[in-house]
């Protein structure tokens, strides 16, 4: 009995795209700031994955280089689409939150770290099934040049 090796491998990408506003609150100490987050992802098995988000949150600015942000996320749409059953789910009431460390370098150049919880209630049952309750903890790295 043959097999091929490479059936298994699978592709994955995606994009984010976010914007948000920043405005001065009293001092040049705390910046709130508002926006929207989207977020696609496809990956050729089993499915693609796609998110919107309303982000506010506040940036306390802690030195010359470093700032610290809190971010509260609330999922206004979040669904998937499994290709290979043609399933699909959505899991729309969800949040998340985040908190943002970031040092800025002479160069421009920049560090962040992100903690982020993640919660996701069940979604919508379907003929095939549903996503289930969901908490999730990230943690992201991420260098700007």
């Amino acid at each position: 009995r043959g097999f091929t090796m490479w059936q298994d491998i699978a592709g994955r990408g995606g994009f984010t795209g976010e914007a948000s506003g920043i405005y001065t609150f009293n001092t040049s100490n705390v910046d709130p700031f508002i926006g929207l987050s989207v977020d696609y992802e496809f990956m050729s098995r089993p499915r693609s994955e796609y998110q919107a988000d309303a982000l506010a949150g506040l940036k306390f600015n802690v030195s010359d280089d470093k700032d610290l942000s809190l971010r509260y996320s609330k999922t206004l749409a979040h669904g998937m689409y499994y290709h290979e059953e043609s399933e699909s789910i959505r899991q729309d009431d969800g949040y998340t939150i985040a908190l943002i460390g970031t040092k800025t370098n002479p160069d421009k150049t920049s560090h962040t770290i992100k903690l982020e919880y993640e919660h996701f209630n069940a979604g919508k049952t379907t003929a095939f099934g549903y996503e289930p309750d969901t908490d999730n903890w990230l943690v992201t790295y991420k260098k700007t040049f």
